[in-house]
């Protein structure tokens, strides 16, 4: 039997170890990389909401010009999140002094309160919302880059998104319709490409800012 060199097989224990490191180097910029940064940030971000404070209540101005939030309440009641009651509120006449109003409270039905969570705004505590779904990479389409800017290596990313666990509800026509971002959120799930800023730190990629 031929003995072994084993001058010969360090080398190549070497070189292995050297190209197991280069496919597992999360700062290359490269799509698994991106995935991994554009996941860990829709993770962060969290559940597709609407901020909202149960019960509403609608004062004469909201009937009178059919506000935003009169259409919103309508469409959450047409699918059965909300129910009315009424209130009766003192208001400021136009004619000076005050006068008695008969008006409409919303509040959460039990179908309504299982889709209650909360959302962060900025920096600020989370306030309740209304939540329908929650965001998932689907697939990185391309990027541009990486190049500096500044003092930091940024690469431009496309991707799209997909929403698992999306409520029935959002899918609705009224409710789209008095809520933009709920629209415009579902309809764009697998279709729309979205842009976002990646950028290289000491250890991998990470999203600049918020995704939604």
């Amino acid at each position: 039997m031929k003995g072994v060199n084993l001058a010969n097989w360090s080398g190549v224990v070497v070189l292995s170890i050297a190209l197991i490191g280069c496919g597992n180097d999360a700062t290359e910029p490269n799509e698994t990389n991106f995935a991994a940064a554009l996941n860990a940030a829709l993770e962060h971000e969290g559940a597709f909401c609407v901020p909202m404070q149960f019960p509403v209540a609608l004062n004469s101005g909201d009937l009178v010009v059919n506000s935003d939030r009169r259409k919103q309440m309508q469409a959450l009641e047409s699918v059965g999140l909300v129910h009315a009651t009424e209130y009766e509120a003192e208001e400021r006449s136009m004619f000076g002094g005050t006068r008695s109003a008969k008006l409409p409270r919303y509040d959460l039905t039990p179908a309504g309160a299982k889709y209650m969570g909360q959302v962060r705004r900025g920096a600020g505590e989370p306030v309740p919302a209304l939540c329908y779904g929650k965001p998932r990479l689907q697939r990185v389409v391309s990027w541009e880059g990486p190049r500096q800017v500044e003092a930091s290596m940024v690469a431009v990313v496309r991707y799209t998104y997909s929403i698992e666990d999306v409520a029935p509800w959002a899918n609705d026509a009224a409710v789209q319709g008095a809520f933009r971002p709920i629209r415009e959120r579902v309809r764009g799930a697998e279709t729309v490409e979205k842009v976002a800023p990646l950028r290289l730190n000491n250890t991998g990629w990470e999203v600049a800012g918020k995704l939604f």
